[in-house]
């Protein structure tokens, strides 16, 4: 048992590997290589992930100028501010067409 790993059938590779210095071995990249692939990975990914957030809120803003009459030049806080007001001033009328027709419930 013990010729076992001592066969005689291995190769030895040691003659077919390269001097060459064009080849490099994957896990001798210089570790300030890596740093800055990873800060640059990290900062495309950043700047990917807040322009689809921009583009997501210019798209609802866009929504909301249709709903808000002649928004169209507002900028984007005149355009909350008015929507706000809208909401409140809608609110407000539906409460008293509710309060209305709980009046018009009991006495009629």
């Amino acid at each position: 048992m013990e010729n076992y790993y001592k066969s005689s059938s291995r190769t030895d590779f040691s003659d077919k590997v390269s001097n060459d210095s064009s080849f490099i071995v994957p896990w001798t990249i210089p570790v300030e290589e890596i740093a800055e692939d990873k800060a640059t990975t990290v900062y495309t990914s950043h700047s990917q992930a807040e322009k689809r957030r921009r583009d997501r809120i210019n798209a609802q803003l866009s929504a909301l100028r249709e709903l808000i009459p002649m928004s169209h030049k507002m900028d984007k806080a005149a355009l909350l501010k008015c929507a706000v007001e809208q909401v409140k001033d809608l609110k407000r009328k539906a409460a008293e067409i509710s309060k209305s027709f709980q009046y018009s419930d009991r006495n009629g």
